[in-house]
């Protein structure tokens, strides 16, 4: 089941023209890990938090509301 970040990160990617691997990248991440975290099975760091943030745009605090609704973690460091 994809998680409402999973969702977001996905549309996303649809109305930037890009694929969810270029978006990887974009994060300096590998494919592997960047789907383990929007499945839920890697828990998310703050400093992730802060750099997704700044690509997409928005607040930290929007994408934590996110990973609240979903069954995604993430620790405060």
């Amino acid at each position: 089941m994809k998680t409402k970040f999973w969702k977001l990160i996905q549309k996303y990617c649809i109305d930037h023209d890009i694929t969810m691997k270029q978006f990887a990248n974009e994060l300096e991440m590998s494919q592997a890990n960047f789907s383990a975290i929007l499945n839920g099975n890697r828990k998310i760091s703050e400093q992730f938090i802060q750099r997704l943030a700044e690509l997409m745009k928005v607040t930290p605090d929007a994408l934590k509301q996110h990973l609240t609704a979903s069954a995604v973690t993430y620790t405060a460091k």
